[in-house]
């Protein structure tokens, strides 16, 4: 039996046709996603919803705006998921490419079985977010 439990991103479909569900570290993970690419105002029903950096993006990729980013992505996990414990947020700036890599470490309470963190790894830039 599942702790938790979440629709399929990607919209899959299962054996019975019905979409699948992610379940456990998979539905916490798509709860991550949605927080870090979601723009708050995006969602008419939950306008603060998400994190509040999108307009960061368009600002010069440095360090110091990576760091904000960070600061930013922590504290919405915090306040849209309690079943994330986080570690770390670890954020690489390409300057080349114009964009950040994030690497998020954190547990999930009731399912996390071993001692390592979870990694869930984002990119976003200007034009898009994707993992």
């Amino acid at each position: 039996m599942a702790f938790y439990s979440d629709i399929n991103l990607e919209l899959n479909k299962d054996q019975s046709g019905d979409v699948k569900k992610d379940e456990d570290l998979d539905a916490v993970k798509n709860s991550i996603r949605n927080i870090c690419e979601t723009i708050q105002n995006q969602r008419a029903m939950l306008p603060t919803f998400a994190e509040n950096g999108f307009n960061i993006l368009f600002e010069p990729v440095n360090e110091e705006y990576a760091n904000t980013i960070g600061d930013i992505i922590w504290d919405s996990i915090k306040e849209w998921d309690n079943r994330v414990e986080l570690e770390n947020i670890n954020i690489h700036v390409d300057h080349i490419n114009q964009l950040y890599q994030i690497e998020i470490s954190f547990s999930v309470k009731n399912i996390s079985l071993n001692l390592d963190p979870e990694i869930f790894s984002i990119i976003i830039n200007r034009i898009s977010r994707s993992a």
